[in-house]
């Protein structure tokens, strides 16, 4: 079985993945990990084991006669600009394309067979369900007691702690300084959860921090331009 892990920007990819990761672990140790398209090991498709693949780009490849099954999760594009206006600087024409793209790549991936769509703001409000319906959807066995541990594992404050207890190495510290200087820009992450050195903003993720972090006018843009899709996955535009 292959299972791609796909993810609006800034939506909560790395956690839907890393649930994933968790319960394919529990089921069976033979799987194997890659990031598509550009970082996919040697060997990964001919392994015989169970095949997870990261990735916000539409999956293309594919031998025609494996099992595939996509996780999808997607977010208040407001809060999605939010997000990419704080990490990646963005001004308002790059956050404006990427979401783009990213809706673009949405539609591809939604009109594909078998995927799983899940709703951030779901997902941060009940993370124990959202943990099962992903169980379910992968055929992984589980209990209320490993799901309920896994719940407390993965869940945002967990997570922020583990990763400000992480002692980065030298090199990375340098290349986490270049970052922030603009020097240089470096992708640098835990090796274990995948989580960015500034993987969390601010506010831990919270949901609709763009209504107090946005202008009146950024909103307004943002509403007009996303009308249709907002309103169609139950956002309110105001």
């Amino acid at each position: 079985m292959l299972i791609v892990c796909n993810g609006m920007i800034r939506s909560g990819s790395t956690l839907q993945f890393n649930i994933c990761k968790e319960l394919i672990s529990w089921k069976t140790d033979n799987y194997i990990i890659g990031f598509y398209p550009d970082d996919v090991p040697e060997g990964f498709y001919s392994h015989q084991g169970v095949k997870v693949l990261k990735s916000h780009k539409p999956y293309l490849s594919g031998n025609g006669t494996e099992a595939v099954k996509t996780l999808y999760i997607y977010r208040d594009l407001r809060d999605v600009y939010l997000s990419l206006k704080r990490k990646l600087k963005c001004d308002q024409s790059h956050c404006f394309n990427m979401i783009d793209e990213a809706l673009d790549d949405y539609a591809q991936i939604v009109s594909s067979s078998n995927v799983l769509l899940q709703k951030y703001e779901n997902v941060y409000e009940d993370l124990t369900y959202s943990i099962e319906e992903v169980a379910k959807f992968i055929e992984c066995d589980f209990t209320k007691e490993k799901i309920l541990e896994m719940s407390q594992k993965l869940n945002v404050d967990s997570l922020v702690n583990s990763k400000e207890r992480k002692k980065f190495k030298f090199t990375d510290r340098i290349k986490i300084l270049a970052n922030k200087l603009g020097i240089k820009r470096f992708n640098i992450y835990d090796e274990n959860s995948y989580l960015h050195y500034n993987h969390f903003s601010i506010d831990r993720g919270a949901v609709g921090s763009w209504k107090e972090n946005l202008s009146e006018s950024e909103i307004s843009q943002i509403n007009h331009r996303y009308q249709e899709w907002l309103e169609g996955h139950g956002y309110e535009v105001y």
